[in-house]
């Protein structure tokens, strides 16, 4: 490989714009497996009830196992993202993320099985995080709306491999054999990603994004981190408090039923198996996929934030009451407003935006990861909280109140979005400081 002191400055930016997707792509196939194992546990639900004896609670609470990790990791993997950056934090994690894989998949009893997920969703907690890190040093300002969204979409590719096509792995090699198997492939990442992924393009000595664009904050990156007055500052910033409510109440909804009850309810209320019934999230999983590339680019065409989330957010929230009141739907109107709500939810992902634009650029990634961890929040305790309410008896009228829990948080959380800053997608943080001056 060529040395970069031997490039002239032109050959040197056109190296960053290369090589900064061969680093992204690393970390977007690590991100694919965090859906992957986020979903997963709604199509084996079957099969891990019979091989631990589990009852409802038992096995909601497995499931948010995953999240209970991954929401307490949050604002330690900001700090890590910023301090010892995203190859070695991703590396680590990676490992971990395997090593529960693997114990998830050989255990022998419903104990080790919970420290199985509990270490799968401490591996994958610092993989997103990461990501949002790595597109503020290898990308552009004005991309990244379009970048979160393509991550995101990768990501629900993943969601969509966990509903109908795990569910064909499962009934071909068992769902043992099938999560050993993604254990090992998250060693091999781990591998990948300590090879090739660098930080930050100053890593492999060619120019900053930042020196690139143009903009004066081209030395930023370099100073020390202080995480002190990281956290302090992201805390104490007011707007970052309507895109932790909304990312916590509509993640809460949508990961309750699409990654832990939302096969059983279709089968419970539908009368139909396991993967016919599992074919519905995957409904729900592309037509998230389609909007998280869509919504990114649409927000950085129009330059806004706001709009696509309240718009979006209101027509997600009128179609998930209009499941939960009309009870048992005609399975075409039920599978319509499912693909309605799932689209329109994903304007989730403007909370992110939102979240690292109100903030000091450097501390990103902890801002991302306060933000980040009011969704999982949402997502470890809604379903538990659906199980709980779950009624003795069979078909819909066991899943009603548990249904107007979820319509409860949607509304709540499109509220909580009318609150929202709008940024212009760009940074408003410094405009903050000289207004106050």
């Amino acid at each position: 490989m060529q040395q970069a002191s031997n490039l002239t400055k032109e050959q040197q930016y056109q190296k960053v714009l290369r090589y900064r997707w061969i680093v992204y792509g690393i970390l977007v196939l690590c991100y694919f497996f965090v859906f992957l194992h986020r979903m997963a546990v709604g199509v084996i639900k079957t099969e891990l009830i019979d091989e631990f004896a589990m009852t409802p609670v038992g096995f909601a609470t497995l499931g948010s196992m995953y999240f209970y990790a991954y929401a307490l990791m949050q604002i330690p993997t900001g700090i890590l993202a910023d301090t010892l950056g995203a190859r070695i934090t991703v590396t680590v994690g990676s490992v971990i993320t395997a090593l529960g894989s693997i114990l998830f998949g050989l255990a022998p009893g419903v104990g080790l099985a919970y420290a199985g997920r509990l270490l799968v969703g401490l591996g994958v907690s610092v993989t997103f995080i990461s990501v949002t890190k790595i597109q503020t040093m290898w990308f552009k300002e004005k991309e990244f709306g379009t970048m979160t969204g393509l991550t995101s979409l990768i990501g629900n590719a993943g969601g969509i491999v966990a509903q109908t096509p795990l569910a064909l792995l499962v009934a071909a090699f068992t769902w043992r054999t099938t999560f050993v198997g993604f254990g090992i492939i998250s060693l091999i990442i781990a591998l990948l990603c300590i090879i090739f992924v660098r930080n930050k393009p100053q890593d492999m000595n060619l120019p900053s994004i930042a020196e690139i664009e143009g903009r004066e904050e081209v030395s930023v990156t370099q100073e020390k981190v202080s995480v002190k007055e990281g956290l302090k500052g992201v805390l104490s910033n007011r707007r970052v408090i309507a895109p932790f409510l909304f990312l916590m109440l509509y993640s809460a909804v949508f990961l309750t039923f699409a990654g832990t009850w939302g096969v059983s309810y279709v089968r419970d209320v539908y009368g139909l198996q396991t993967i016919e019934a599992s074919q519905y999230m995957l409904y729900m999983m592309l037509a998230q996929a389609a909007a998280n590339i869509s919504i990114g680019v649409v927000s950085d065409k129009i330059k806004s934030r706001k709009k696509p989330l309240i718009v979006l957010g209101a027509l997600g929230s009128a179609a998930w009451i209009a499941i939960t009141i009309g009870g048992k739907l005609p399975l075409p109107l039920f599978a319509v407003l499912l693909v309605v709500f799932s689209f329109s939810i994903t304007c989730l992902a403007m909370a992110w935006s939102i979240g690292k634009e109100v903030c000091n650029p450097r501390y990103s990634g902890m801002a991302v990861s306060v933000v980040n961890t009011g969704g999982f929040v949402g997502a470890a305790v809604g379903p538990a909280v659906f199980g709980a309410l779950l009624k003795e008896g069979s078909g819909i009228s066991m899943y009603q109140s548990a249904m107007i829990f979820l319509a409860a948080l949607c509304l709540a959380g499109y509220i909580s979005s009318l609150f929202a800053k709008e940024t212009h997608c760009r940074n408003i943080y410094y405009d903050d400081v000289k207004n106050r001056e």
